[in-house]
């Protein structure tokens, strides 16, 4: 049950630094369209979401799944989805500049 709730937290501390971070270049970059960093955050949020919803799955289902996979799956969607969002703002600044 601990490693649920750190797991939880760590999620919401990752989402809220892309938040900030997609915010800190919305402020410095002006020029860039507000509804290309909002579909950003948006995507976030969702991933988010989702990654949270998946871990909530793991005290329903205890007895059908082995938590460690399941974990494992988890930190896994965290490195291949929710973080790579932070490389749309790259692409945002690399095409502003062309």
């Amino acid at each position: 049950m601990a490693n649920i709730k750190r797991l939880k937290k760590e999620v919401k501390h990752i989402t809220e630094e892309l938040i900030n971070e997609c915010l800190a270049f919305q402020h410095f970059h002006p020029e860039v369209k507000e509804e290309k960093i909002n579909a950003i955050l948006k995507e976030i949020i969702n991933k988010s979401s989702d990654i949270i919803a998946k871990i909530n799955q793991v005290k329903k289902e205890k007895d059908d799944i082995k938590p460690k996979k399941h974990f494992n799956s988890i930190i896994k969607d965290i490195n291949q989805k929710l973080i790579p969002t932070l490389d749309k703002l790259t692409e945002l600044e690399k095409s502003k500049k062309e």
